[in-house]
């Protein structure tokens, strides 16, 4: 990986730091300010605008240096009409992560294809490649390739493996917006690409998702796809954009510090067998219908904020990777390594622990939150039939705890939880 300089000026003490003010977790990409701005102008602004959404998607592949993508409401409507323009017979196979958004696992179902589940790789949240040449055995038709928070994996060696079975590669690098390999942006490399811009995103568009395809023919019917969309409402952008204000402001330094910590430490202190989820629980219950939200158009504001939010891209992309770094240079054994070949963007950096519940509650301690994922484990669904006992996924999502990184964290904040890391180790 490059070596990228400091997201801040260095202070002359790097320890000498508040420890009152409490370290969320994690922070909303829009500021405070900009969100209530565009509360407000969401009440009036136009929902549709064909030349708007065509300009955002225009300025996307500018930035990846791709063909244009088609802009969705959300990444599993795209990946449902990725699916139905591939048209594959009932019983077709399709790999998939094993830590995903469960609605992608309802849309393949509802295609009645078969899941095959691959084991993942500690060290990259990506797949594991001997899981992946037992899976590829049993001849799927499609991969849906995860990139975990933000890390390249060893691409060099898992596209070769796709790539000779004759498997569809879709990349969802929805965590990995901006990142490259081998001079290539992450959901350029396949035949497909999705890339969510919801909420906790690095390129958040108040909801929406990328999607990319090399093939005319299955562009094209992706376009198609859009434009049959039903009509977006206005109230469900407006919830959207309430909803990233609350945890805007809940991970404010001061509401945060005051109110929002300590009743994290409050509900930590009664699950003394579990780390809190990076933004809380979800269903995991199959989906018997697929919702009509999944089919509302996204908004020309959506597209708006996009190109808005495209012009600060690279230097909060910059900022993030330079406290990933960081950790790396002064933490050495905790943390992701990603791809020599590759430029990850760390959208979380996470470090999977012997002890987690130990080193949550000693982070606690020095104000400093974190978390583990959100996303759902598929190999525990008993519901779903998909049961297994993966040790590579279970260490990531049982054990992976993210630490705060992210583009708002400060010198000093950075410092903080090097030094509160470096001290839970010496103590162990």
């Amino acid at each position: 990986m490059h070596r990228l300089a400091p997201a801040s000026q260095k202070s002359t003490n790097p320890y000498n730091c508040d420890v009152k003010v409490a370290i969320a977790r994690g922070r909303i990409s829009h500021s405070i300010s900009s969100e209530l701005r565009d509360l407000f102008q969401s009440l009036y602004s136009p929902l549709t605008d064909e030349k708007k959404v065509r300009e955002f998607e225009l300025k996307i592949a500018e930035h990846l240096n791709s063909d244009p993508p088609v802009f969705f409401p959300f990444a599993r409507t795209g990946f449902f009409s990725i699916l139905e323009a591939l048209n594959l017979p009932i019983g077709s196979k399709i790999l998939m992560p094993t830590i995903t958004i469960k609605p992608l696992l309802d849309v393949a179902l509802h295609f009645k294809l078969s899941p095959i589940l691959v084991d993942l790789d500690t060290t990259t949240g990506c797949w594991d490649l001997r899981s992946l040449r037992k899976a590829l055995e049993e001849k799927p038709q499609v991969a849906l390739l995860t990139y975990l928070f933000g890390v390249v994996p060893n691409l060099d060696e898992i596209l070769p493996e796709l790539e000779q079975s004759n498997t569809v590669i879709i990349e969802d690098f929805s965590q990995a917006y901006g990142a490259r390999f081998a001079g290539k942006s992450m959901g350029t490399l396949g035949h497909f690409g999705i890339c969510s811009t919801s909420t906790t995103k690095t390129l958040d568009t108040y909801g929406g998702a990328l999607i990319f395809s090399k093939n005319s023919s299955h562009l094209e019917y992706l376009r198609n796809f859009q434009l049959r969309l039903n009509n977006p409402k206005r109230i469900t952008l407006v919830k959207k954009i309430m909803k990233n204000l609350v945890r805007n402001l809940a991970t404010n330094k001061i509401i945060f510090s005051i109110v929002t910590f300590p009743a994290i430490r409050l509900i930590n202190s009664q699950k003394k067998q579990k780390v809190g989820k990076f933004t809380g629980d979800r269903s995991l219950s199959p989906i018997l219908n697929i919702p009509r939200e999944w089919f509302e158009a996204p908004t020309a504001f959506q597209a708006k904020i996009g190109l808005r939010e495209l012009f600060l891209q690279e230097d909060k992309d910059r900022r993030r990777m330079a406290i990933a770094q960081r950790y790396i240079d002064e933490i050495p054994s905790i943390g992701p390594r990603g791809n020599r070949m590759g430029t990850s963007v760390y959208w979380q950096y996470i470090s999977v622990e012997k002890s987690p519940i130990l080193l949550r509650d000693f982070l606690n301690n020095k104000f400093i939150d974190c978390a583990t994922t959100s996303l759902v484990k598929l190999s525990e669904l008993s519901d779903y039939g998909l049961v297994q006992n993966l040790s590579g996924t279970n260490a990531i999502y049982e054990r992976g705890v993210y630490l705060p990184c992210y583009h708002q964290l400060t010198y000093n904040e950075q410092s903080r939880v090097i030094r509160a890391v470096k001290s839970f180790y010496e103590i162990k």
